[in-house]
């Protein structure tokens, strides 16, 4: 239905897309009224509706997904798209699905719908006896609740939608109905993606990460589009360093610092820390050794060396240093070191001078960590970069941007208004070690390598030709006024093209990547005059439009009415 009312606006009481949804769907109260003014449904309730990943509505306008439009054309089969969706389903930092999915596993009977009601939904979690919850649940006289009945049926008939479960007899209601487990494969998997039978970790792979976490995330107060999250989390597997650049509050800082809460299971995985404008060495992040005592080392304050010691120390698992504010001092002075650490296994930081290892001292809870003469950046430490543009701050130097994906994060007008109906609280605090069965499997793919080769369409014709000649003609733009990429930038595109289609699934879209490639990894460097940048814009614009480019067209646009207006332009926009 929404694919024939694409472009709708949202706001807009009399849109056709109301008419037919009152239509075909009634008493689902589409439209409410304030006084004599009506007011649609989705104004102020559409992430019911958009957490299922098919309908996008932030620009204001109703969109289908990469993952609705397969829907629609039949690419995805319903089934499917319900079979992913009850994996990655997350509800108030719970997962309703997997703790139905455990207790049919562990069920020898049938369960009726007052069995599912008190002993599973309001009296069963993953690891407890469920005999016990049915037993309790079969003594309850009271009568069921109607929103949770409501709920319980949904989630019931999507479950079955799934194929994981069955009635026993397809011929009564829910009330009399009883269910039993259909494909025990699927509620193993199910059952398995956050915990196991005994509450203890498990390891999940990334194909529901991005929805998972975003889901995660929207229940916690935070509102960041599939889109926006998967190049995020691509360009972290990519390369174990990424900018998240855009206006201060856009919400930079809070994305980076809500994954790795959401990832990992300890604080002590993740800092962050703000930059100062007076930091001039690396000894705000590295320490020094006490020059005054033999044997001592001076640690930083903020924790981000006893963060690295703590990763080189526990490879299996994730550790993030966030680093706030990250062009308040030039970043070649204090980060040039990890620049280069970054490229090389061989390259390390140089710490101190002495033979053997100096005990780290006067950190809390550093009891036990030795800093070495030198240190190899570790493969699971990611580092994040946030970056706020305006008079009192300093550009990137391009040996920065080579090496990072550089993310734009800006607000529509849309973006605010939905903001201004209904402010949110944000609850970071409900996202901590959600996503902890995604941990070792994130690790992993960081390390793994990525095969251009690999990436195919369905009819098994290869993306790499398609990649090369796009990359070229890019290319040969930039060239013209010396901004053109080198094999480590080509290289790390590809690499972004085959994890970004691993988390998207079958709704991937190789001009969405491209898009994303363009946009973060080849622009970014682009600054100068209307003489040296018209020709290069007007190149883009028409490669942009040819390839159907969203981001990069409206990016383009934007530095191109800057330099009408100013006679100067830059990728990055205070």
């Amino acid at each position: 239905m929404i694919a024939k009312h694409e472009g709708e606006d949202v706001y807009e009481p009399s849109a056709p897309v109301y008419t037919e949804l009152e239509k075909v769907l009634p008493g689902m109260g589409w439209m409410k009224h304030e006084g004599a003014a009506p007011r649609p449904l989705f104004r102020d309730y559409a992430k019911p509706w958009t957490a299922t990943g098919v309908l996008d509505v932030s620009d204001q306008k109703f969109r289908l997904t990469p993952l609705g439009k397969s829907l629609v054309t039949g690419q995805t089969s319903p089934q499917a798209f319900f079979q992913e969706f009850v994996k990655r389903w997350v509800e108030d930092g719970q997962r309703p699905f997997s703790e139905m999915a455990s207790a049919f596993l562990q069920a020898d009977q049938s369960l009726d719908f007052r069995d599912l009601y008190f002993g599973v939904m309001l009296g069963y979690r993953r690891g407890d006896d469920l005999s016990a919850s049915l037993n309790a649940a079969r003594s309850h006289t009271n009568p069921m609740d109607d929103t949770p009945k409501r709920r319980l049926q949904v989630l019931l008939s999507v479950f079955e939608a799934a194929g994981a479960i069955a009635k026993e007899d397809p011929r009564p209601s829910d009330n009399d109905a009883k269910w039993i487990p259909w494909n025990t494969e699927l509620l193993e998997e199910v059952a398995g993606i956050a915990f196991n039978g005994t509450s203890q970790p498990q390891s999940a792979d990334l194909l529901s990460f991005v929805a998972d976490f975003t889901a995660c995330a929207q229940s916690s107060g935070l509102t960041y589009g599939n889109a926006l999250v998967g190049r995020f989390l691509a360009a972290t597997l990519t390369k174990r360093f990424c900018i998240l650049t855009g206006l201060a509050g856009s919400g930079k800082t809070k994305l980076a610092e809500a994954f790795a809460m959401w990832l990992c299971e300890s604080d002590q995985q993740y800092r962050v820390v703000a930059v100062g404008a007076d930091w001039t060495g690396n000894e705000n992040l590295l320490g020094y050794a006490d020059a005054l005592q033999s044997g001592k080392y001076c640690a930083p304050v903020n924790g981000a060396l006893e963060l690295m010691l703590r990763a080189a120390a526990d490879p299996a698992k994730p550790y993030f240093l966030i680093l706030d504010e990250m062009n308040l001092s030039h970043v070649e002075r204090y980060f040039a070191d990890f620049l280069s650490a970054m490229e090389s296994a061989n390259s390390q930081l140089a710490l101190h001078g002495e033979v053997s290892g100096i005990a780290l001292d006067g950190v809390k809870g550093g009891l036990g960590l030795v800093v070495p003469s030198k240190l190899s950046l570790p493969a699971n430490l990611f580092i994040v970069g946030t970056v706020n543009v305006d008079e009192t701050t300093y550009m990137f130097s391009p040996k920065v941007l080579d090496r990072a994906n550089v993310i734009e994060f800006r607000a529509s007008e849309a973006d605010m208004g939905a903001f201004l109906d209904a402010p949110a609280d944000i609850n970071l605090a409900a996202l901590r070690a959600q996503g902890v069965a995604f941990a070792s499997a994130f690790v992993q793919r960081a390390k793994d390598g990525a095969d251009i080769a690999s990436l195919v369409d369905t009819a098994g014709q290869a993306f790499g030709p398609l990649l090369k000649a796009d990359l070229l003609e890019v290319f040969g733009a930039l060239s013209k006024i010396g901004a053109e990429f080198g094999f480590r930038t080509a290289k790390e595109i590809a690499r972004f093209m085959v994890i970004h289609h691993e988390l998207t699934g079958p709704s991937w879209l190789y001009k969405e990547a491209l898009d994303a490639q363009v946009l973060q990894k080849l622009m970014p460097k682009l600054h100068g005059s209307a003489r040296k940048l018209s020709g290069v814009l007007k190149e883009l614009e028409a490669f942009a439009t040819n390839k159907g480019l969203t981001l990069t067209l409206e990016k383009v646009k934007r530095m191109q009415q800057r330099l009408e207006r100013d006679g100067f332009t830059s990728f990055a926009e205070a």
